[in-house]
């Protein structure tokens, strides 16, 4: 991900042409959490033989993430399965929203679990805010801070109600 600062002046331009960009594509703006909302997240080695067992070894995938700051054990592999037609429904949705990914995880995190499930970003593109990117983001959320339109044009979804002010 790419760091941007922004004037006010230039903030309230993108504002007035995000609005103009959405009515002209009669969408609005979704914002979706990930852990808990679209999907469950474990690195707990057992997930491949608890998921075999209940016979859905094919819904769980694995990836390992980058060493950084966050992860010090490169090799360690995590797992990730999907809500059923998880797919499907964001597909819907894309065609009435612009989807944005809004995590309290990390950047390299999100950009993993997204790649599972957005492989060629037809879905979000680059559109994932973490707390990497602000971090302050691990204890609250704030839509107007990344998304200057009217409140009335977005809608979040997130599975903790207590994170968003």
């Amino acid at each position: 991900g790419e760091k941007i600062i922004v004037s006010r002046n230039e903030a309230e331009i993108d504002r007035k042409d995000t609005v103009a960009r959405l009515f002209r594509q009669k969408k609005l703006l979704l914002v979706l959490d990930i852990d808990h909302t679209m999907l469950h997240a474990t690195d707990d080695d057992r997930a491949p033989a608890m998921a075999a067992a209940k016979g859905l070894s094919h819904c769980l995938h694995s990836f390992k993430l980058p060493s950084s700051a966050y992860y010090h054990t490169p090799d360690k592999l995590h797992y990730v399965m999907l809500r059923p037609g998880l797919i499907a429904w964001l597909e819907d949705l894309a065609t009435m929203y612009e989807l944005y990914i809004y995590t309290a995880g990390t950047r390299i995190y999100a950009e993993a679990v997204a790649a599972v499930f957005d492989p060629d970003q037809r879905l979000f593109g680059s559109r994932i805010i973490t707390r990497t990117d602000v971090p302050e983001l691990g204890k609250v959320k704030r839509l107007e801070r990344f998304f200057p339109v009217d409140n009335s044009m977005v809608l979040a979804v997130d599975d903790r109600s207590d994170v968003w002010t």
